[in-house]
């Protein structure tokens, strides 16, 4: 089929160009000045082999795949999330689920949004620790639960403080 070969090929593509771009990040490849030949390409296999090896070896106990929380379905224990194998963040309020962005409440969106997923039509991998890694900031999402939390908390008590409407 013709959809196919063109998804194996955009997919192919991207990798390409993405690979391109994270080597373009290298001045001396990217501005070509190398006087030679053979010192460019030493330069650029010297790039794509520290590229390669970052992004394989960086797995960090931060990282997070897909978070969840503890319990079972239909009995979730939402005052613990598992974030990754290393990592279960406990004694969450349960105030913080009242606080809601549209059906779900802010850590409901969290939990879904900040996981690693792979689009089935092209392939391309969606990966929320890149932008971790691009500012060597590790601890990125799991503080992003903290702040959450507190954010639906204050504003929760923020809310209830309002005095009440005289209709």
């Amino acid at each position: 089929d013709f959809g196919d070969q063109q998804r194996v090929r955009y997919r192919g593509r991207n990798v390409v160009e993405r690979c391109f771009n994270k080597l373009k990040q290298w001045r001396g490849i990217a501005m070509r000045s190398d006087k030679t030949a053979r010192n460019y390409h030493a330069g650029l296999c010297l790039a794509a082999t520290l590229h390669w090896l970052t992004s394989t070896f960086s797995n960090t106990p931060y990282n997070v795949f897909k978070m969840k929380y503890a319990g079972k379905a239909g009995a979730w224990d939402k005052s613990t999330i598992k974030y990754n194998a290393f990592i279960t963040v406990t004694g969450i309020p349960l105030e913080a689920q009242e606080y809601m962005l549209g059906s779900r409440s802010g850590l409901d969106w969290i939990l879904e949004r900040y996981q690693v997923k792979t689009d089935k039509a092209s392939g391309i991998v969606n990966d929320p620790n890149d932008w971790s890694r691009e500012h060597e900031q590790p601890r990125y999402i799991l503080d992003l639960i903290s702040r959450i939390v507190t954010l639906s908390l204050e504003t929760n008590r923020s809310v209830n403080d309002l005095p009440d409407l005289a209709i």
